[in-house]
């Protein structure tokens, strides 16, 4: 009976310390499941981060990319709008804001390409009548040095300025330019006018 209750015991502390054993390893295995878990939470976690930096970069890169060529269309743009062309000759135009400024600062001779009864009607103050496409037989043109700066106009606001001011750039004059919007817009910027239309 001794021997039964020996054989017990041993038994009992087996099954016991198998137990144990049994339940450290489920212990142990659970926190290694949620460590493991865990570590594969964070990388799955860097994963969609490392996608989400990718996928940002290269919605990024594709922003970039359109914002690159909407400027580049933009200065096509402006290119195209910034010259005029009469017969092969390219013309240039120069902005109001350009305009003005030379046009403060003396910088440039103001040309009325117009007929006469248009230019005694009204014309930027201070600028010459020399008519398309060839100005007149004794044309205050003629005076000026080649490298002078000239910005001519019309009221079309620039079909006869094209001819007129492509006539100068053919005989040599080399800074020759069309008033981007015409006399028009000259008058509705309020820059100075005169002639028998315009009031004082």
């Amino acid at each position: 009976m001794e021997r039964t209750k020996t054989q017990t015991r041993r038994r009992l502390l087996t099954v016991a310390g198998g137990s144990l054993v049994a339940i450290a390893g489920c212990l142990g295995s659970g926190e290694d499941d949620d460590t493991e878990t865990e570590a594969e939470n964070e990388t799955e976690t860097e994963d969609e981060d490392e996608t989400d930096e990718t996928e940002s970069e290269s919605t990024d890169d594709d922003e970039d990319e359109n914002e690159e060529e909407e400027e580049e269309e933009e200065n096509d743009t402006e290119e195209a709008a910034s010259t005029l062309e009469h017969e092969g000759t390219e013309v240039p135009l120069v902005s109001m804001d350009d305009a003005i400024e030379w046009y403060e600062a003396d910088d440039a001779h103001f040309v009325d390409t117009r007929g006469r009864p248009s230019y005694e009607d009204r014309r930027i103050d201070g600028a010459v009548l020399s008519p398309a496409p060839d100005g007149m037989s004794s044309d205050p043109v003629d005076d000026w040095d080649h490298d002078e700066t000239i910005v001519t106009y019309c009221a079309c606001p620039h079909s006869i300025a094209v001819r007129r001011s492509a006539s100068l750039i053919e005989d040599g004059y080399e800074n020759v330019f069309v008033l981007e919007g015409g006399l028009d817009a000259w008058a509705e910027e309020g820059q100075p006018m005169e002639g028998e239309a315009v009031d004082d």
